[in-house]
């Protein structure tokens, strides 16, 4: 209210919206967890759609991004995809990241400004061969004379530590024989 020297009354008033914060306004902060499944691990069956479920999201998030930074500190930002059910999914399936484990990291900015963070990780494997580089190879002497054939060694390199099974088949064009191989103490 104002008042003139003259006496005269006038009054203004306005409204505005307060928003401090990019979380929701009922409290519940941004937070972040990665779906794998229950195994910890994003698979490369899984890797094209990872569901990360966010929680505290303002319905006023102008952009919600998403960087995952895996071991050799390569970074791939995306924008997440927002679903009805509250999950929103970013694709990681472009072979940009190396397999073992991925931050991931959630940037949200509200139409007002305001910003807000959330982190986690997962374990990424997307080969079934050996993290560091080393294509699966099998090694066998080249000919198994018949003292040998009775126990023949194959030697098999490259294969992932996390490997539940290896199966191999031996052949001579016409027959085929196939057994699961075990590691001896080597790790051969």
């Amino acid at each position: 209210d104002m008042t003139d020297t003259s006496g005269n009354n006038a009054s203004a008033s306005t409204s505005f919206d307060l928003d401090t914060t990019a979380d929701l306004e009922d409290g519940a902060v941004l937070s972040v967890s990665v779906d794998t499944s229950g195994d910890g691990v994003i698979n490369d069956a899984e890797s094209g759609n990872v569901t990360l479920t966010l929680s505290g999201v303002d319905a006023d998030a102008e952009t919600v991004t998403v960087t995952l930074t895996d071991i050799d500190g390569t970074a791939v930002t995306a924008e997440a995809s927002a679903g009805n059910n509250g999950d929103w999914t970013v694709n990681i399936s472009n072979g940009a990241l190396a397999d073992g484990p991925v931050s991931v990291a959630v940037d949200m900015t509200d139409d007002a400004g305001n910003t807000a963070s959330a982190s986690t990780s997962f374990d990424l494997d997307t080969t079934a061969d050996a993290e560091d580089g080393i294509d699966l190879a099998v090694t066998v002497d080249s000919v198994i004379n018949d003292a040998e054939s009775g126990n023949v060694t194959l030697t098999l390199s490259g294969v992932d530590a996390d490997a539940v099974s290896v199966s191999v088949t031996l052949t001579d064009g016409t027959d085929s024989v196939s057994a699961t191989a075990e590691s001896d103490n080597n790790g051969a």
